[in-house]
């Protein structure tokens, strides 16, 4: 395989990642989503479970969206008010489009420094406030 022909398949891979992340983040995918954010956060708690015993919640008009155990969860996406993922996704694939050489896939690494704990706790007790508050 020629250096170019590397170049174009890794190209149509980039494309297809990010298109693949449009959809997962998409309306039709909130169920997947809300049972990833679930297996995640069970993994991250080290408990042992099976992900057949998660179920994701179907009917969108009754909480709780994923149901494990006696515990039920009701997932909410946040993100920074600047961000929007979606954008962020769809540009992406127009830069992917766009590039003619490897030199073109320098993407800078933007590098997030770990939250601490506190903070953390901050921001999800204030959103969950808010959320009591609807």
């Amino acid at each position: 395989m020629t250096d170019r022909e590397e170049f174009e398949n890794h190209k149509r891979e980039l494309i297809k990642h990010n298109l693949e992340t449009i959809r997962f983040l998409s309306n039709k995918k909130k169920p997947e989503r809300e049972y990833c954010v679930c297996v995640t956060f069970l993994r991250c708690l080290g408990i042992d479970f099976s992900v057949a015993k998660l179920v994701s919640v179907t009917q969108r008009q009754n909480p709780p969206d994923v149901i494990f155990r006696e515990a039920r969860f009701e997932i909410c996406d946040s993100f920074d008010k600047v961000r929007k993922p979606h954008d962020e996704a769809r540009a992406r694939v127009e830069r992917s489009k766009r590039l003619r050489a490897v030199e073109d896939l320098d993407v800078p690494f933007k590098f997030r420094s770990p939250v601490a704990y506190s903070e953390v706790h901050g921001y999800v007790t204030d959103e969950l406030t808010k959320k009591t508050l609807r």
